[in-house]
């Protein structure tokens, strides 16, 4: 379900992330993660800024691309929403603006999550469950 708090779903998420790396899960999707924050993202701001700003479309549409899932899935959450609360126009739009945020703290927690449960596998050594 979703956390009704900033606090409480970092830590839902950071603690899916952990399982992951204990169970030894989506090694690829993380590293994924990874390089688009600390090399991918860090190259196109700075080419951005050094080199020519329309380089700055590539980073809005690798953010289109990564969001555009929540931001399909808007109207029906808002409908959903509309059965319970009146919703006003500026609640669509502070919706539509959440969702990067929501993107990034997932990410920033799943990265956290991810070496720690990783370094617990490493250091308890279970046994392989696939076998």
């Amino acid at each position: 379900r979703p956390r009704e708090t900033w606090r409480d779903y970092f830590v839902q998420y950071y603690r899916y992330a952990r399982g992951d790396g204990k169970a030894d899960l989506w090694r690829k999707r993380h590293a994924i993660r990874y390089i688009t924050y600390w090399v991918a993202g860090p190259a196109l701001l700075w080419l951005t800024l050094a080199v020519h700003p329309t380089i700055g479309l590539l980073l809005l549409a690798g953010l289109a691309v990564y969001t555009r899932r929540p931001y399909a899935r808007l109207p029906h959450v808002m409908r959903r929403y509309a059965e319970r609360a009146t919703v006003m126009p500026l609640d669509w739009l502070r919706a539509a603006l959440m969702i990067p945020l929501i993107r990034v703290v997932g990410d920033v927690a799943k990265m956290i999550g991810y070496p720690v449960g990783w370094r617990w596998r490493l250091r308890e050594n279970p046994p392989d469950w696939r076998v």
